[in-house]
């Protein structure tokens, strides 16, 4: 896990140091003493899986957004596809991650009152860990106070949909895209234009 994250973190830098890239918010949360963060844990009545736990030892959460500098890139990208060079990181810390940023479980975020049944306790029940843009989370699924293994997704427009993604396959991804906007829906069966950009354009930047 540390190997991972160290690994995400000197991407974001690569991307910092680029003049390709203008970084308009970076911060990096510093991990938790395991005691501290078992204290929160059962606060929280959560139980992490090793891995998040490993993950939260190390850091506490990263937030990271990024777009592409339209002078530095216009013989190289046309002007109808530069608002599709973007990125985003909201690795949650273990309190939002539950709470919300609002101490609300995420109501009137991931879940509204005027769901359905069914559906508002799935929605409850997820639990976000990256919270790129307000259209799109990826998280776990919270099983009587135990997180699951594999992540699920959240779209505002298709709702929850279950990934064969674990917690490292997600950080490799991460890292390997630098949090491009919309990756999580890449090689879905159709090329959207995010995929296409993201094809053509990211690596004649770096």
């Amino acid at each position: 896990m540390k190997n991972l994250i160290n690994n995400l973190i000197t991407k974001i830098e690569s991307v910092k140091a680029n003049k390709n890239f203008n970084v308009n918010f970076f911060q990096l949360e510093k991990g938790y003493p395991l005691n501290e963060l078992e204290e929160l844990l059962e606060g929280l009545e959560l139980q992490l899986p090793e891995n998040l736990i490993d993950f939260y030892t190390e850091i506490g959460g990263l937030s990271f957004v990024w777009n592409i500098v339209p002078e530095a890139v216009k013989d190289k990208v046309p002007e109808e596809d530069l608002g599709y060079l973007t990125g985003s990181i909201q690795l949650m810390n273990p309190f939002d991650m539950v709470m919300g940023k609002s101490g609300k479980r995420w109501k009137n975020v991931i879940w509204f009152d005027n769901s359905e049944n069914s559906e508002k306790k799935k929605l409850q029940n997820f639990l976000p860990f990256d919270f790129p843009s307000t259209e799109l989370a990826a998280g776990f699924e919270n099983d009587k106070n135990k997180i699951l293994d594999k992540m699920s997704l959240f779209s505002s427009n298709d709702g929850l949909s279950f990934t064969e993604l674990s917690l490292s396959d997600y950080l490799n991804n991460l890292i390997e895209t630098a949090g491009f906007s919309y990756w999580q829906h890449f090689n879905q069966g159709y090329e959207s234009d995010a995929e296409r950009c993201y094809k053509q354009y990211m690596s004649l930047l770096f």
